[in-house]
């Protein structure tokens, strides 16, 4: 568990640095001076080693859902109350990738207006802006099937999921 925590780190900082590096500095190397692609290579490296890490953590997981099969069953999946929960939150997780989704287009729509494809700094940021949501939409749409199986480990995910919007919603 813990080197799954050491690596979530390292993936994280790879896709934060690595995504407004890797389009800002395109951007900058499109319309400025060919150096900005030298950020992109930059970029493009860390956003590798994020992805590099991401595969790592997901065999890591795996090892941990064999050693831990209890944590992929729920006892209560055969009672019809637990099944309409789950069914429910289900649901409600499909209502949450589409707003994600959707708040990513408007963010990048909405770019436009704001001057972030004039410069290359904003672009970046403005990429990455648009990054976490649709970050947030595909990690809740990939807890729906367990959800709908009834596996407690979707809930759980589901729920940090809602953890985090609730967060982000306050501090605006």
């Amino acid at each position: 568990m813990v080197r799954i925590q050491q690596q979530a780190k390292t993936y994280a900082y790879g896709f934060v640095l690595g995504i407004p590096l890797t389009f800002g500095g395109a951007h900058y190397g499109i319309t400025r001076t060919p150096i900005g692609f030298a950020a992109t290579a930059v970029g493009l490296v860390a956003v590798a080693v994020g992805l590099f890490v991401m595969t790592r953590m997901r065999a890591l997981k795996q090892q941990l859902r064999l050693i831990t099969p209890d944590a992929w069953r729920s006892p209560a999946a055969h009672l019809p109350g637990a099944r309409k929960a789950a069914t429910l939150a289900a649901y409600l997780n499909g209502v949450l990738v589409l707003l994600s989704l959707g708040a990513a287009g408007y963010l990048l729509y909405k770019g436009a207006g704001w001057g972030a494809y004039g410069n290359s700094f904003g672009f970046g940021a403005l990429v990455l802006g648009a990054f976490v949501p649709f970050g947030m939409g595909i990690a809740a749409a990939t807890t729906i099937p367990q959800l709908l199986r009834v596996i407690p480990a979707g809930a759980k995910v589901g729920r940090s999921l809602y953890s985090i919007i609730m967060m982000r919603g306050e501090s605006v």
